[in-house]
């Protein structure tokens, strides 16, 4: 983490100036994306995403389905991510909008392959939810 606001504030302005110097720049983009998401600044992550190149990365368009969970755009997030995928981090974000969609059965297929990178405390979280879900 970046342990205070002057130092994610460094982080972003220099995340932004990377990518407004080469928009086609994808590493920093999905960073840029990545920590906008992760500190809850979803409609600023969405005019990043909207500036990607076509077509954009699997890292970012995993950062963009992480930032449409956080909006509650579900079935949005569901179909950005590859259904056939084995990678863990795409099993976890489709376990958590098919657990809000209400689709037990399928975000327990998911929630399986995306133990395997998970910590176990996070699993067990998604898991107890998706009891209570059909």
């Amino acid at each position: 983490t970046f342990g205070g606001g002057g130092r994610l504030d460094l982080a972003l302005a220099a995340l932004r100036r990377a990518t407004d110097e080469d928009p086609g720049d994808g590493v920093a983009r999905t960073a840029l994306v990545k920590l906008l998401v992760d500190t809850g600044r979803h409609d600023e992550a969405e005019l990043v995403l909207e500036g990607a190149a076509a077509p954009p990365s699997a890292a970012l368009v995993l950062e963009g389905a992480r930032n449409d969970l956080a909006l509650g755009r579900f079935e949005k997030a569901l179909a950005a991510l590859p259904a056939d995928s084995s990678a863990p981090e795409i099993c976890w974000v489709r376990a958590q909008a098919l657990r809000e969609l209400g689709r037990g059965g399928d975000a327990k297929a998911a929630l399986d392959c995306a133990a395997k990178s998970r910590a176990p405390g996070e699993v067990e979280a998604l898991a107890a939810a998706l009891s209570h879900v059909p």
